[in-house]
This record gives C-alpha cells, structure tokens and sequence, in this order.
C-alpha cells in the first residue's frame, strides 16, 4: 500500500468506528457496576457485560487486520481467530442496526459494518488465505 492509501485507510476506520469506540467505552466504564449487581442476584447489567465483551472482541481484530494492512508483521493472530473475532465483534453491530430506535443509530452502527467488510475485502490473503486448497 503507498503511503496516501494507508493514511486513507486509518482515516476511514477513524470516522466508521470513532461513535462506536465512545459507546464501547462508555459501556466499559459501567461494567464494573454492571458486575457488582450481579453479586446481588440481579442479572440485568449481563447483556451489557456481553456487549462490551464482543466489542472488545471486534476491537482485537480491527486491530489485527488494520495492522496487518499496514505493515505486514511476520508474527500476526491466527487468521481463523481474528474471523472469529470479527464475528463476535459484529453482532452488537447488527442487532443495533436491526433494532435501532432511530436512523441515526442505525446509520452509526452500519458505519463499522461497512468499514469491517471493506476492511475483510483488503485483508482477504490475510483472513481467507488459509481457506483456499493447497494443490
């Protein structure tokens, strides 16, 4: 990748991920409370704990797969992890798109989902390349 791709890249996952990454730490902020009702019997904060801990999930592998585009390291997490990690990460994502209350949400959760298939498509050697058949 030349250099004014890969600034164009770190500028799109910035703008697609920048709301969701304030959510996410909003929501880390609040598991440890979430984590103390549930010492009282209430299980209420365990949805919340879910969906901090997927987006976290997702977060690892944004930033394996970005790493990954931008300077190729010879260790990286294996490919079949990250996917999975990607899916994990994408599932908050399309529940708040599905079930948003408003096109808002919808539009600032769709954002990241764009940005994660486009970011699959650059990084497909990466993610799909232990897929194709060994001849």
């Amino acid at each position: 990748m030349t250099r004014s791709e890969k600034s164009a890249l770190l500028i799109e996952v910035a703008i697609c991920f920048a709301p969701m990454t304030l959510m996410l730490l909003l929501g880390f902020l609040l598991v440890p409370f979430q984590v103390a009702v549930l010492f009282t019997g209430e299980f209420s904060g365990l949805s919340l704990i879910a969906i901090v801990a997927m987006g976290m999930a997702g977060f690892v592998a944004l930033f394996n797969v970005v790493r990954w585009l931008l300077i190729r390291p010879s260790h990286s997490l294996n490919p079949k992890v990250v996917l999975i990690l990607m899916g994990l990460g994408a599932l908050p994502l399309v529940a708040f798109t599905a079930l948003g209350d408003t096109t808002e949400w919808q539009l600032l959760s769709a954002l990241p989902l764009i940005s994660t298939a486009h970011l699959a498509y650059l990084a497909r050697d990466y993610l799909f390349g232990s897929f194709r058949s060994k001849d």
